[in-house]
């Protein structure tokens, strides 16, 4: 995989990698290690703060670039008083 990136990387600008979540199977920490910079998406009301920190140790045990966070499904007055 990384050789495909490698090859890949000399006719395109970016390469987006979509992979399967970080806490189920080690291939998507595995292919961070290989790429510039990994945005983590994470689910409102469906993933643990627990499995998000596990999730992080994961990819920084591999020395991923975590580049920031994506919040999907965020609801923005969830829990305002109206």
């Amino acid at each position: 995989m990384k050789k495909l990136l490698e090859t890949l990387s000399r006719s395109y600008d970016y390469i987006i990698c979509d992979c399967s979540p970080v806490g189920m199977v080690t291939d998507a920490a595995l292919l961070s290690s290989s790429c510039d910079g990994v945005l983590m998406v994470v689910r409102q009301n469906y993933s643990s703060c627990e499995q998000v920190r596990m999730a992080k140790q994961k990819l920084d045990a591999v020395q991923a670039n975590i580049m920031g966070i994506v919040m999907k499904q965020y609801e923005m007055n969830k829990g305002k008083h109206q």
